[in-house]
């Protein structure tokens, strides 16, 4: 349970991310079409500049087994990505975070991350005082982390790495019989009720239409079974009786904005609730609020992703025997 509920803030916005998910209205079947139509289009969108947001807050019930009795943050990640060469695939994310335990100093982190010339760069540039002790093991560590901490490092990324990166450009004969299967699963699936226009409102420079979005939380379980299916990793009795407590202590209400020119899901913004209450296994006693957001633009633009020019190879064995 506790994977599922972290993983849920992921699941929820990579139906704007990967642009193959679709949305659905009980009420308003224009508002249905015009954001379904708005979701198909994002499908042959390969290159864009994006910017993920989550802020909010975990409350627990059982300080001694969880540690603490609130946390806030937040996490930012933002960046560009270029996918119309598959051999070629060029990404970059940017990573901001920040939180506090119940009511203490503020920890923070940033870090980048970047693939570029068939290799993934990664950089961790700041990491707050971790609260390390003055003993053997803890200095050992300190020193590992100073050699670690902002430097470039790579590694190589095989040929079928990169060419996982492809997105889909409407042309099915680029698709193997599974992805056909995936494709026509989630053009007829409709992950949200309730779709209505709210009127007007412009995100950034750009004129868009907002929808209020309700998650159906049967549809999206229903949707990630049979996505399994397809991949052959159907799941058992008991991730099936998991799914099904997951969802029902969750609740995800939002908006989506679809640009007016050219149609596009151009943001996505909401809430998400999950409130364990305890009485099944897996259950944390924890109640969770989130606020998060997802906005692209610069739509089929070019991007520009730089290798760092002063990376070193990674080598975690050398890296660890450096720090003992």
């Amino acid at each position: 349970m506790k994977l599922l509920k972290v993983s849920a803030v992921v699941l929820i916005s990579s139906i704007v991310f990967a642009g193959c998910s679709f949305f659905g209205g009980k009420n308003d079947p224009e508002a249905q079409k015009a954001v379904q139509t708005a979701m198909i289009n994002m499908t042959t969108i390969k290159s864009l500049n994006y910017e993920f947001v989550l802020d909010g807050k975990v409350k627990s019930t059982d300080k001694d087994s969880a540690g603490f009795k609130e946390l806030t943050g937040s996490v930012n990640l933002s960046g560009v990505y270029d996918t119309n060469k598959k051999a070629d695939p060029k990404v970059s994310v940017k990573l901001v975070g920040k939180g506090s335990t119940d009511g203490g100093a503020e920890k923070s982190f940033e870090g980048e991350i970047k693939i570029a010339n068939n290799n993934f760069y990664f950089i961790l540039s700041k990491i707050s005082d971790l609260g390390l002790k003055n003993d053997e093991m803890s200095q050992a560590y300190k020193q590992m982390l100073d050699a670690f901490v902002n430097k470039w490092w790579y590694v190589a990324l095989p040929a079928e790495s990169l060419s996982s990166f492809g997105m889909y450009s409407g042309n099915e004969s680029e698709l193997t019989p599974q992805e056909k299967q995936l494709k026509d699963l989630y053009e007829k699936t409709m992950f949200f009720i309730d779709v209505q226009l709210e009127g007007d409102e412009a995100v950034g420079s750009v004129a868009a239409d907002k929808y209020s979005v309700t998650l159906d939380k049967k549809v999206f379980k229903d949707y990630i079974v049979e996505s399994s299916k397809i991949r052959g990793q159907e799941p058992n009795k008991g991730e099936l009786a998991e799914m099904d407590d997951f969802f029902e202590s969750m609740e995800f209400n939002g908006f989506v904005w679809v640009s007016k020119d050219n149609k596009m899901p151009i943001k996505m913004a909401g809430e998400l609730e999950i409130k364990d209450d305890g009485d099944s296994i897996g259950d944390t006693n924890m109640e969770m609020d989130f606020n998060v957001s997802y906005t692209v633009d610069n739509l089929g633009g070019t991007v520009t992703v730089e290798a760092p020019k002063d990376a070193t190879k990674f080598d975690l064995m050398t890296l660890l025997g450096g720090g003992m």
